[in-house]
């Protein structure tokens, strides 16, 4: 039996036991007015089973592969056939359906931790297009919001903080917010940036609660405004909301911003490492927003070492090397970063930090606010990784740099002419 189904995009190669699996699963499912019935803890194990019985070639994100066996396995059941080769042809169906699926244009909306009644600019700059500043949502988003039968609670809305909203394009709601969430992310990222609102910042008394000035204060949520109805996927958020009065930014915030951030945007377009440097920007947004401080400080070192690693694997010592390289007093940065490396291993290896975890983790959102400035504004106009990569893993000091100096000098001299 050919247990391989093509499409023009995708291939899908099943192990030999995936009929075993679709034979139990065949088992316990049952209609309930017309529609299929699963049990939610035999589906998710089935699931589980399947999906890794699949090889997909290429890749597909796993709620992609999820929406696909929950699709398929609801016509297995409606047919009343759970051979692999007729779960083979409908998967195969859905494939091409799902590759030849034209996006649809979504909005994304959000709420940021500033007062309605206080000053903000119209728009910030973003990857992929703006983002927009309201005090209130469109009539349509409100419409949509409203026949929505969960409360404002489930998606954390307040009545007096800004909405932020962006346009979208995805083939699904799912990936919607995905987008949404990187895109928010790395536009509070530049805000945060841009304002300085990192670093050795005032705690209120509560020791694990996010570091940053902007933050996303609701879960993220798409509307389909073609069809006037809200995904039902969200994003989550740790929003301090019984403390909302002590996290909320009230300082300056006007139409400067976009001007700044527009920088963020015209150098990004310059670099050679774009993607890296997007997951920076959005691990030090996230690291900002982290409900802990262990988790900021994760966040922040796994950025400082996307900056200062090459490609491949690299020991902490050369990525401190290189982070502190950059700095008016290395030597000061490198003990930071050696101590901040130290407090990382004892979360990650041992599961626990000590006292000091929340001062690490604010200087590595400083350190790391500053490698990405480098990165795009280093006045020596450094656009690619190697150069910025090769610049800091020079020596430090002027005897070391003349003998390098004097070798190249010499193996210049020494090349053919």
């Amino acid at each position: 039996m050919d247990t391989s189904a093509k499409t023009a995009d995708y291939k899908v190669e099943a192990a030999k036991n995936l009929q075993e699996v679709l034979d139990s699963l065949s088992a316990i499912f049952e209609f309930i007015d017309d529609r299929v019935g699963w049990p939610s803890d035999l589906l998710e194990k089935g699931t589980f089973e399947i999906v890794f019985s699949l090889k997909f070639t290429p890749a597909l994100d796993d709620h992609i592969k999820d929406d696909a066996v929950w699709h398929v396995l609801n016509e297995c059941a409606k047919s009343n056939n759970f051979t692999t080769k007729y779960f083979m042809q409908r998967m195969r169906s859905y494939l091409r359906e799902f590759t030849n699926k034209a996006p649809s244009s979504l909005v994304a909306i959000l709420q940021v931790n500033r007062m309605a009644y206080m000053s903000f600019p119209r728009f910030t700059h973003s990857i992929d297009g703006d983002i927009k500043f309201s005090a209130n949502l469109k009539k349509a988003d409100q419409l949509a919001l409203a026949k929505h039968n969960s409360n404002k609670l489930t998606l954390g809305l307040h009545d007096d903080f800004i909405f932020a909203t962006t346009n979208i394009q995805a083939t699904d709601h799912r990936l919607a917010i995905d987008r949404a969430d990187r895109k928010f992310k790395y536009g509070l990222g530049v805000l945060n940036l841009v304002y300085r609102g990192y670093g050795v910042t005032k705690r209120f008394g509560y020791p694990n609660a996010p570091i940053g000035s902007f933050l996303s204060a609701s879960s993220i949520f798409i509307v389909d405004r073609k069809r006037r109805k809200i995904g039902s996927y969200f994003s989550d958020n740790n929003f301090p909301r019984n403390f909302k009065r002590n996290f909320t930014y009230r300082d300056e915030f006007d139409d400067d911003a976009s001007k700044f951030a527009a920088r963020y945007i015209k150098q990004l377009n310059k670099i050679d490492f774009k993607d890296k440097f997007v997951q920076s920007v959005i691990l030090f947004q996230e690291g900002l927003e982290a409900p802990s401080v262990d988790l900021a400080l994760l966040k922040f070192w796994t950025g400082i070492e996307i900056i200062c690693s090459k490609d491949s694997k690299e020991e902490s010592k050369k990525i401190i090397e290189r982070a502190s390289s950059i700095f008016k007093n290395p030597t000061y940065i490198y003990k930071r970063l050696s101590f901040m490396q130290d407090f990382r291993n004892k979360i990650v290896h041992k599961g626990t930090s000590g006292d000091h975890a929340l001062l690490c983790a604010q200087y590595g959102s400083i350190i790391l606010a500053e490698l990405i400035r480098f990165c795009l504004f280093n006045k020596h106009k450094f656009y690619h990784h190697e150069q910025i990569i090769n610049y800091m893993s020079m020596p430090m000091n002027q005897a070391d740099l003349n003998n390098m100096m004097n070798l190249a000098k010499k193996r210049l001299a020494s090349l053919p002419k």
